[in-house]
């Protein structure tokens, strides 16, 4: 800064950069040198241009990017803390820390406390328009949960009676996290009816009384996966297995994937390599780790993969403002499972939009322009299977293929590689079934990590995947039948996922099916016998109807002729008839007769139409 004096500020700019954003090419850097006059004529910017001034000097000594951005946000929670001062009294807040919130758009640092009169409140640190701040009436909050985040365990969600999503709030430590778990256990204890025990949910499933797709929600949420949080996002297996037959049929063992194995696992040859790579890491000396899989199944770039069509400025922010080459774009639902079965590092498994979505994800909705192959192939809707016309037919499908009897006889498999005793140790191991050191939670010791070393090791975690919290550590139970109707349901049975899912859907077994297609043709054939019935009265009323038409018709052209006749007959004295007096009379009938005529045929005519 040369100089603020009044209201101007002139800035001298040694070096500054330009960066262009553009979604179709990497971004570009211009450098310039120049110098800036800003013109401050409010009051109000002036006091923050001298706050900016005041901490000038921290900036300017800042060694490097990180140390930049730690002054910056220290600045701000200094000036926070002082405004927050002026409008609470200390005594009036139960806590106050520096919190982060947890969103698919970013991190958000903010204040964080809780008022005596009933508010949870965090306030963002910074000012933009996607940073709102949160206030919530602790009467409205339904569940609270602990959260990992980054193999830290500080972290909380927190659910609200009507909202769609949970708030995932990071603080510094655990201590800190579960001070305010306790707080709020003890202020709302009914909290505590609102999540089922592992053992218990766990049970309920096996005995059919909760579908699949809830109750592996319900263990990406007790593992610490939620939507709000990319590199944690809940984990779906892939279950079908044939994607290029015209028909899928569920009946057949083919049309599916074996859940007993990893992704990584199902192509003989693939797993092959893979095995041969953990050998030769378990023979050469200094790899105390040896892994087979050097990616994940869940990051953040495989959710956005997915996902490229429904949130590209999520993409466009994590791949530096560009989509990336168009032939590593989700475009074809049978191309992404072949990749999976073929291309090396693909071990990617699904998300839970692919069973429980209408399936807009997959439609380019928006006409993004997400380029084209090296084919010279228009990049837009994801390309279907031939069993499925529309998106969201595809993701009723692949419900159906969720809910199927092989699936749910099966799935305590996949869930023993993902949540169980498969996950790590040498169960792993004899799966095929191990990953990157880095993705497991017991190797991560953060007290014997360096301070200065921890940022880049935590961006290493977010950036190549995690493996949840192991829930069990023996073998899961297989689920002993496929009936999922709940006879008598005592209460809602609440399972915290982010889309606030309550266990409302009962899933009908194959018996039920068969009852409810007899019960269904005795009403068709109820139907037909009452339609039958009713065509048969219809058609002895008609019958019913025209005689009595025919006689009306009959009655009415008596009376007719009658009329004529007499009308004939007196024209015809009339005519013989020269008197005056006698004319007149005669012609006063006349008219009379005409005139009944015409109200004959018109009463005629209304006693038909009652008919008609």
């Amino acid at each position: 800064i040369l100089y603020y004096l009044c209201d101007m500020l002139v800035v001298d700019v040694n070096n500054y950069d330009l960066i262009p954003r553009n979604p179709r090419e990497a971004s570009q850097i211009q450098k310039n040198k120049e110098n800036f006059v800003f013109f401050v004529p409010d009051h109000e910017e002036n006091r923050k241009i001298n706050d900016f001034v005041k901490h000038l000097g921290g900036l300017s000594t800042a060694t490097g990017e990180v140390d930049l951005v730690e002054e910056i946000v220290q600045t701000r929670v200094k000036n926070q803390y002082r405004e927050w001062d002026i409008k609470y009294d200390k005594k009036f807040v139960h806590f106050r820390h520096i919190t982060k919130r947890i969103t698919p758009e970013g991190t958000q640092t903010g204040l964080f406390f809780i008022t005596n009169d009933g508010f949870l409140n965090f306030k963002p640190l910074v000012n933009n328009p996607k940073c709102k701040e949160l206030k919530i009436k602790l009467t409205h909050i339904k569940c609270i949960l602990k959260y990992r985040h980054l193999f830290h365990n500080n972290a909380l969600q927190v659910w609200k009676f009507h909202g769609k999503r949970c708030k995932l709030l990071v603080f510094d430590d655990e201590k800190t996290r579960d001070a305010i778990f306790n707080f709020l256990y003890e202020k709302l204890p009914y909290i505590r009816n609102y999540i089922e025990r592992l053992d218990v949910m766990t049970e309920k499933w096996v005995k059919g009384q909760v579908n699949n797709f809830d109750y592996l929600m319900y263990l990406n949420t007790v593992a610490s996966r939620s939507v709000n949080d990319l590199a944690q996002y809940p984990i779906f297996p892939w279950v079908i297995g044939d994607y290029t037959s015209s028909k899928l049929d569920l009946n057949n063992p083919k049309s599916f994937r074996d859940l007993r194995k990893p992704v990584g696992a199902l192509n003989p040859s693939k797993l092959k390599k893979f095995k041969s790579r953990y050998e030769d890491m378990q023979n050469e000396s200094g790899h105390e780790l040896p892994f087979m899989y050097g990616s994940h199944y869940s990051t953040p770039a495989i959710i956005l993969y997915f996902l490229i069509r429904q949130i590209p400025d999520f993409t466009l922010k994590l791949q530096n403002g560009a989509f990336g080459p168009g032939d590593r774009i989700f475009r074809s639902i049978e191309q992404g499972w072949w990749s999976c079965l073929n291309i090396g590092p693909d071990v990617k498994e699904l998300i839970p939009e692919f069973y429980d979505n209408n399936g807009d994800f997959l439609l380019n909705t928006d006409e993004i322009d997400l380029g084209i192959t090296q084919d010279n192939e228009l990049i837009d809707d994801v390309v279907l299977p031939a069993w499925a016309s529309t998106s969201q037919e595809f993701c009723q499908k692949m419900r159906m293929a969720l809910e199927s009897d092989y699936v749910s006889s099966e799935l305590h498999h996949w869930i023993d590689l993902i949540f169980g005793y498969k996950q790590s140790g040498p169960a792993s191991v004899e799966a095929h079934n191990v990953f990157y050191n880095i993705t497991y939670e017991e190797n991560i010791d953060w007290s014997q990590i360096p301070k200065e070393d921890r940022p880049g090791l935590e961006l290493q975690i977010q950036e190549f995947g995690q493996c949840p919290q192991q829930l069990f550590q023996q073998p899961h139970p297989r689920r002993q039948s496929r009936g999922m109707l709940l006879n008598n349901p005592v209460k809602e049975c609440f399972f915290p996922d982010e889309r606030q899912v309550v266990m409302k859907k009962i899933m009908i077994s194959s018996q039920e099916v068969e009852r409810l297609k007899t019960e269904l043709d005795n009403v068709n054939k109820m139907h037909r016998e009452n339609l039958a019935r009713q065509n048969n009265e219809f058609k002895i009323h008609d019958k019913r109807r025209k005689k009595q038409i025919d006689r009306l018709k009959k009655q009415h052209q008596d009376e007719l002729e009658g009329l004529k006749t007499k009308l004939e007959k007196l024209e015809r004295e009339s005519g013989g008839n020269d008197g005056k007096e006698n004319q007149e009379a005669n012609a006063e009938k006349e008219e009379e007769y005409k005139t009944a005529i015409e109200e004959l045929k018109e009463n005629h005519k209304k006693e038909l139409a009652k008919y008609v």
